[in-house]
């Protein structure tokens, strides 16, 4: 449930323990229009990059559908790596974003 594997994160009460969780966290961000979450757990140095108004435009155009893990791993003591596809519906068309994902733990 959102309730329990998300929201404590997004709402920074507590940190993701793994890659997993904070993919699962991210997904549930953008399902819900949550920016910045967004925002704060893409990799810093492109952060800057993010225009919040073009994400939340695009974000607002998407019906997001479903998020399957293909895989994941712990590379490192912080690092790891989530493969996933994400399927949604934008314009009535159905669409999957199939991902590589690094992740490096930073503090938020």
């Amino acid at each position: 449930k959102p309730e329990d594997c998300c929201l404590p994160l997004i709402r920074y009460w507590k940190r993701a323990l793994n890659p997993l969780q904070l993919m699962r966290a991210r997904y549930y961000a953008h399902k819900s229009g949550i920016l910045d979450f967004i925002i704060k757990t893409s990799l810093p140095s492109k952060q800057k990059d993010i225009d919040p108004a073009m994400l939340r435009k695009w974000l607002n155009s998407c019906n997001w559908i479903s998020l399957k893990i293909i895989r994941w791993a712990e590379t490192g003591k912080h690092d790891g790596f989530v493969e996933f596809k994400a399927s949604y519906l934008q314009e009535d068309v159905l669409k999957v974003h199939h991902e590589f994902s690094y992740f490096i733990k930073y503090s938020y």
